[in-house]
């Protein structure tokens, strides 16, 4: 175990932004573990990414999507780019710990980016138990199957950018597109005052 964190757990958080990567177009996206969401204070989601999103996936999480995107139904992100924040809960009892009763993590019922996955093994929790704007991603064999889409969380320009920026100092697994990479040291700030 690190920091508290199962090997199960981290193993669900990799396949997490794995996932994701295979459905940004080709101008890519970045993600990494644990996230400090800006503006939420003591919530560090487990891993988090910003990407542009083919745009299959976006029909598919954007229901009133046409095929016009010049008509902004992004607001100012027309160009496709989507956040996620994905919480990987490896046993019911992490699970019921978070999105159980009680108030000590209540911030995770706060929308804090467009879209957010829990991402468990088989049998860990069901679809109905999980927040209303929540997905749900259900490992499966090597990868994982989305059990339950997300609602769409619409950001205003502030909270998207500061998301991203929140993602630039990341310690990343992996970035994708770019393959670059920032120092394992750097930290995320804090943008609150911001």
């Amino acid at each position: 175990m690190k920091n508290g964190r199962s090997e199960k757990h981290d193993i669900l958080t990799e396949k997490a932004l794995r996932w994701i990567s295979g459905r940004f177009t080709f101008r890519g996206g970045r993600g990494g573990f644990e996230y400090r969401v800006p503006n939420l204070e003591g919530y560090t989601a487990d891993a988090a990414a910003i990407g542009s999103l083919q745009e299959r996936y976006i029909k598919r999480y954007l229901p009133e999507f046409n095929a016009n995107l010049n008509e902004g139904i992004f607001g100012i992100y027309s160009e496709r780019y989507f956040s996620m924040i994905f919480e990987s809960k490896a046993t019911r009892s992490d699970f019921l710990s978070t999105f159980g009763s009680g108030e000590r993590h209540s911030n995770r019922l706060i929308p804090a980016a467009n879209l957010h996955w829990v991402v468990t093994s088989k049998g860990v929790c069901v679809p109905k138990e999980v927040p209303h704007f929540w997905g749900l991603l259900i490992e499966s064999g090597t990868g994982l199957r989305e059990e339950k889409k997300p609602i769409y969380q619409k950001m205003k320009r502030k909270e998207m950018d500061r998301f991203a920026h929140a993602i630039l100092w990341l310690k990343p697994r992996r970035t994708w597109f770019h393959h670059g990479g920032v120092d394992s040291r750097l930290r995320v700030p804090d943008l609150s005052e911001s």
